[in-house]
């Protein structure tokens, strides 16, 4: 894994690694146009674990937050820390697909 991709995974560790953070899924999500529909159906995922996942009542495995980090960098969507704890995302291009 690339230092930039475990920057973005866990919250709260002491090893300095932060968290795909529910604010930065959700902005993702948006700047692709998709629905929690949208997400849950590509990432293979649960409807109701989206919906808790982004109003802030579940929080997803490692694995499932590092799922969603690649769907998110494969429709073209940057990641970048510009400094301490700020994270600012883009679409890379216009050609994403969903669904």
């Amino acid at each position: 894994m690339h230092s930039r991709e475990s920057k973005l995974l866990d919250v709260n560790s002491k090893n300095g690694i932060k968290t795909l953070d529910l604010r930065l899924s959700k902005a993702a999500r948006a700047l692709l146009g998709w629905t929690q529909e949208d997400l849950a159906q590509i990432a293979s995922l649960n409807i109701g674990s989206v919906k808790d996942y982004e109003a802030g009542r579940r929080k997803p495995t490692k694995q499932t937050l590092l799922s969603l980090l690649q769907i998110y960098k494969s429709q073209g969507i940057e990641f970048n820390e510009v400094e301490n704890d700020c994270i600012e995302l883009w679409l890379r291009s216009s050609d994403h697909n969903c669904c």
